[in-house]
């Protein structure tokens, strides 16, 4: 297991149950991590994650922030031992099984990784135009869930936070509903983290979520030491 695995599994523990009782939530983390180091195929892994989860009421916002982490965790081990296991059949049988799981955070760690892997800076342009999709490729299914950012890149490019958070607020109920706001804060440059948090605002019923999304991003991106393609001197 990547020890960063276990680092963002506490952000989103620590979110979830707003620092209000560490007992519960160490002992889950220590079951997380157990099954994170367990050599068993990820449909294993994911049968052990639902047992695991149901006693401790994690809501399901949550749990599927939860799923990305050991996800993501999967991915890393594999690609760097057995990278040929992602197009064999057994993979693909369980890849279709959980295409409704998951958030846009694992996607947003993975475009992460490649970052850390081939020393490049992070921004929202590369995350789309290199990593979701290519020119041959836009009118893919990326492009359709991703529409709420896609006709705004060009007001995006004022990097404000502001008017990033009217975006997010004015497409509430688009393709990425929730996920809106904290990815658009992760990849603004020049705010710290202090700031953005201040734009999830308790108002909206989906904000511990929030916080947890752009939290676990936040910590991987300091964690490996990630800067921004673009930041105002």
């Amino acid at each position: 297991m990547n020890i960063v695995s276990e680092k963002l599994l506490k952000e989103i523990l620590n979110t979830h149950y707003n620092s209000g009782n560490y007992e519960i939530e160490n002992q889950l983390l220590a079951k997380l991590v157990e099954i994170i180091n367990s050599n068993n195929k990820f449909d294993e892994k994911l049968k052990e994650l639902n047992i695991t989860l149901l006693p401790y009421k994690i809501t399901e916002d949550f749990e599927e922030l939860i799923f990305d982490i050991i996800l993501f965790d999967f991915f890393d081990e594999y690609q760097k031992h057995d990278p040929n296991y992602f197009e064999s059949k057994e993979w693909l049988r369980i890849e279709e099984r959980i295409l409704d799981r998951g958030t846009e955070l694992f996607n947003i760690l993975m475009y992460l990784r490649e970052c850390v892997d081939n020393k490049i800076n992070i921004s929202l342009d590369d995350y789309i135009d290199e990593y979701l999709m290519c020119e041959d490729d836009f009118e893919n299914l990326e492009t359709q869930y991703y529409e709420d950012i896609l006709k705004n890149r060009q007001v995006l490019q004022n990097h404000d936070i502001n008017v990033y958070s009217k975006i997010a607020e004015k497409n509430q109920n688009g393709p990425l509903e929730n996920q809106l706001l904290p990815l658009l804060l992760f990849f603004l440059p020049d705010e710290k983290i202090e700031k953005k948090l201040e734009k999830i605002t308790k108002q909206n019923a989906a904000y511990l979520f929030q916080q947890a999304f752009l939290k676990v991003l936040t910590s991987y991106k300091n964690i490996n030491k990630l800067k921004y393609e673009y930041v105002n001197n």
